[in-house]
């Protein structure tokens, strides 16, 4: 069957985002996901164009029922939009839609949330595999992870070992402190400890660029109530989303390439 756009039989199809530093334990994070969801139906992984997929073909074990394959996308280097769609094919029930780790984050958010929008893509959930020892040594890795987990329903967090359980505790606070309702998971020894609970479709972000557009925001009291200062519901208001006059980000995301090797 020929792959179709991200859009098509959306309905019947669990799409996830998946963020972070581009290092081999992330995508052995998301192959542990993608081993866990292929005993329930079909898996597509989209790939940033490039990107080695071999770890991804070859991870589900040879008891599996279900299929993995792979795409690749690439964004428009000028405009909110793909040079190369994500694509996936209609039998697929899950879809995964892999960040770029070396290049700020926001470009594919936004180009994701207008495709929602449009009525093109449902995003179900976005998961974020945060590499703690790279954010221990780096403050430019803290902020671009700063960003996704604005974005994000899900927080896995890896590579801590050897970092005292106090700074742990501290980062983990960076959202709690702010009440971030996302699942923070702390993963065993490179292991996903609940990929269940990860890849439930419960919202859990705060940012409202993923959500339908068909509502009415009361900006007085919340009330749900027409008043006669409610407006309506702009999803993509954001403020990682927001340009100056001369087209750059008011939030711009630090380089993080020179720190990740």
């Amino acid at each position: 069957m020929a792959p179709d756009t991200p859009s098509q039989n959306a309905e019947n199809r669990s799409t996830y985002l998946f963020l972070g530093i581009d290092t081999p334990e992330r995508l052995a994070a998301l192959a542990q996901l993608v081993r866990f969801a292929v005993f329930d139906g079909p898996v597509t992984v989209a790939l940033p164009e490039g990107a080695d997929a071999s770890l991804i073909q070859n991870c589900p074990p040879a008891t599996a029922p279900h299929p993995v394959t792979c795409s690749f996308w690439a964004l428009s280097p000028t405009h909110i939009a793909f040079e190369k769609a994500p694509e996936c094919p209609s039998e697929a029930l899950f879809f995964f839609i892999v960040g770029d780790g070396r290049t700020e984050p926001i470009h594919l958010i936004e180009t994701l949330a207008h495709q929602v929008q449009q009525g093109r893509l449902q995003m179900d959930r976005i998961i974020t595999w945060i590499d703690l020892s790279k954010c221990h040594a780096s403050k430019p890795v803290t902020i671009w992870y700063d960003a996704c987990a604005h974005f994000s329903d899900c927080l896995l967090l890896d590579n801590h070992s050897g970092l005292e359980p106090a700074w742990i505790d501290r980062y983990i606070e960076r959202f709690t402190s702010q009440h971030y309702p996302c699942v923070i998971e702390r993963m065993k020894k490179g292991i996903v400890q609940h990929p269940m609970v990860i890849l439930d479709n419960q919202v859990r972000r705060i940012s409202t660029v993923f959500e339908p557009a068909d509502e009415v925001f009361d900006l007085v009291d919340g009330d749900g109530e027409d008043d006669e200062d409610d407006e309506p519901f702009d999803p993509l208001k954001e403020p990682y989303f927001d340009r100056g006059i001369d087209g750059r980000r008011l939030k711009p995301i630090p380089d993080i390439r020179p720190d990740i090797g």
